[in-house]
């Protein structure tokens, strides 16, 4: 089996953007079962804190030669990095349905009540990149394939 086929039958990890990591949702999502990894793990700074000004691009590429789906506040990702993007085909993009964060946590708890509608519908074989957009209730309000 190829590298990236394998990441997909063994599960999905989902990659914190900078705007969703924090300790808060971290927690949440851990403990709703998702096996996660954070921004201000792969993206330090000289003295060890989280490094800003990080381009949507590097934070795509890295996704992308995991395997990892990103989970984002940004919408408009795709439409802003569509070659890059339809370059990236290990990647998929969980979005939120609009850009105001207000409060990250109840995004985070979307997230946990969308689990099983992802685990249904098998988002690890689906074919890459996809982009798929989430509200506040945890409904899947946008899903498909990038190209």
């Amino acid at each position: 089996m190829s590298i990236p086929y394998q990441r997909w039958r063994d599960g999905y990890v989902l990659f914190l953007d900078d705007a969703f990591d924090c300790d808060e949702t971290y927690e949440c999502l851990v403990d709703a079962g998702y096996e996660v990894q954070r921004f201000s793990r792969h993206f330090v700074g000289p003295d060890g804190s989280r490094k800003q000004g990080i381009d949507d691009e590097q934070v795509l590429r890295l996704c992308n030669r995991h395997g990892w789906i990103l989970v984002t506040t940004d919408s408009n990702i795709v439409r802003m990095h569509l070659n890059v993007v339809k370059e990236c085909t290990h990647l998929g993009i969980l979005a939120t349905a609009h850009n105001r964060e207000q409060d990250i946590t109840a995004w985070a708890k979307s997230l946990c009540r969308l689990k099983l509608c992802i685990e249904r519908n098998n988002f690890r074989k689906r074919q890459r990149p996809w982009y798929g957009q989430f509200d506040r209730n945890g409904r899947l309000t946008k899903i498909g394939t990038v190209g």
